[in-house]
């Protein structure tokens, strides 16, 4: 997957800016917030945020007022806007951005997909709209409030509110999850965790601990059916305590789970590879077995899943499945797809590939004779 050049971050952060500048959220002459306020919502570098703050000013819809803040200034330059692109075609992304989903648009995996969704768009002239939804949401009104060609739900949806949205007639595809009469997309969980529990076997580990977000989530449910289905099938015994639950897939979630899962055991007894369900909870697993005077992968090797574009400035190149999300977000601007959808019935689902990443962050060893529990 070609990710050079990508700062997906900034454009995350400029984007939701610039849509709430553009509904009238924040009116002419008001003050944006404080960059440290900007930094602290969207959980990001000040860095990170003067970039997205300076695409603002290029695009005419703020300016820099020195010893005051950041000023909107796009009253004149509204209808000009309005107009260039009141005929595209509206295709919305919703996801829940709560704290009880734990999901959010400036995770690295979902920034990474909304900003390769919108350079497709931007191709097949489409725009884009990122709309934050839950539970509450009234879906109907959020639907008729736009003129949608075709709605994108993300992950982890209420399925009340995808059988409100059926009611709409908008053509709609959900991301990594699946309802009947829906079509759905996504990368093919069960192939990738397979295909790297047989790696890992292969470079010698037999104990293999799995560090992973909720089961409510239907990508752990699919990832958990490939390395069972692995297990099975090389006489794989996994230990019940080598399979650790958080709630969300991020880093510090990651970390958590490492020190969790080997605060209270001996040396002796600690797995030899460790797979993280997501690279982001991976990184949070390098970090504890850092922090607890633990070298990767000299003494626990360590796997992922997604080769994310953050993976690049990393120390180590991390060993991961390529879930090619330049390739989902083709797919979901594709043609074809986009008229599939207008008949979803079926609830055809559509399956994307995955490829194994060798990095150096798993050492072959010799295999270690372990008396263990299956589960």
């Amino acid at each position: 997957m070609e990710i050079s050049g990508r700062k997906y971050l900034y454009d995350v952060v400029y984007g939701a800016l610039r849509q709430e500048i553009l509904e009238g959220k924040i009116e002419c002459g008001m003050l944006l917030p404080s960059e440290r306020e900007i930094s602290l919502r969207f959980n990001v570098e000040r860095a990170t945020v003067r970039k997205a703050l300076q695409l603002l000013v290029d695009d005419k819809l703020v300016e820099k007022k020195p010893g005051v803040g950041t000023k909107v200034t796009f009253k004149k330059r509204v209808e000009t806007l309005s107009t260039s692109t009141e005929h595209k075609r509206v295709i919305g992304f919703f996801m829940s951005d709560d704290s009880q989903s734990g999901l959010s648009i400036t995770q690295p995996f979902y920034a990474e997909l909304f900003y390769q969704l919108e350079q497709e768009c931007k191709k097949k002239d489409y725009q884009l709209i990122y709309v934050s939804i839950s539970e509450e949401t009234d879906i109907i009104e959020l639907l008729n409030s736009q003129d949608f060609c075709s709605v994108i739900f993300v992950s982890l949806v209420d399925s009340g509110l995808i059988e409100q949205a059926k009611l709409s007639k908008i053509p709609m595809i959900i991301i990594n999850n699946a309802f009947d009469g829906v079509v759905s997309i996504s990368y093919d969980n069960v192939s990738g965790a397979y295909q790297m529990m047989k790696y890992l076997y292969h470079m010698g580990h037999r104990d293999i601990a799995i560090i992973s977000a909720s089961e409510k989530y239907y990508s752990t449910k699919e990832k958990l059916e490939g390395c069972y289905r692995a297990a099975k099938e090389l006489g794989l015994k996994l230990k019940k305590n080598n399979i650790v639950y958080s709630e969300h897939w991020d880093y510090q979630n990651g970390y958590s789970c490492t020190r969790d899962l080997l605060m209270e055991r001996d040396k002796k007894d600690y797995p030899t590879a460790i797979f993280a369900f997501n690279d982001f909870m991976a990184i949070g697993v390098i970090q504890a077995l850092k922090d607890l005077s633990l070298r990767v992968p000299e003494d626990i090797s360590v796997a992922g899943f997604d080769n994310i574009e953050m993976l690049k400035y990393m120390e180590r190149d991390l060993t991961t499945m390529d879930a090619d999300i330049g390739l989902l977000a083709r797919m979901l601007i594709n043609d074809n797809i986009q008229q599939l959808i207008k008949a979803p019935e079926s609830g055809m689902q559509i399956i994307t590939p995955v490829k194994l990443v060798k990095g150096s962050t798993v050492k072959k060893i010799e295999w270690r004779t372990a008396i263990t529990k299956a589960i």
